[in-house]
């Protein structure tokens, strides 16, 4: 049988209140949405189609309009639901019809 390692029980789970990262992120250390968002407002690499001093953000918001104005329809729901918001999650009988309604 194997020691018990520090802060686990029996079962090798977290006793309640242990952390199992107790020294945590180390400090100064950038999320990673931060440091997608900071790459997204540097200028992109050259390319041929893209406006100069476009942002990597700008650039990847222009191929999705692109790509929706061509007729993809997942390019047109992400452009959809950032413009409007994604809407209610319909529920089972939203699409119900009785007779009596008719």
């Amino acid at each position: 049988m194997q020691p018990q390692k520090q802060g686990r029980n029996r079962h090798g789970r977290f006793k309640p209140g242990v952390s199992g990262n107790p020294g945590g992120r180390p400090a100064g250390r950038p999320s990673i949405a931060a440091a997608l968002r900071g790459m997204a407002e540097q200028a992109a690499a050259f390319d041929f189609d893209a406006p100069k001093g476009e942002t990597w953000a700008e650039r990847i918001a222009r191929v999705i309009i692109e790509r929706a104005a061509g007729g993809d329809l997942r390019a047109a729901a992400i452009v959809i639901e950032r413009i409007d918001g994604r809407g209610a999650a319909p529920t089972p009988n939203d699409d119900v019809v009785t007779i009596e309604e008719l």
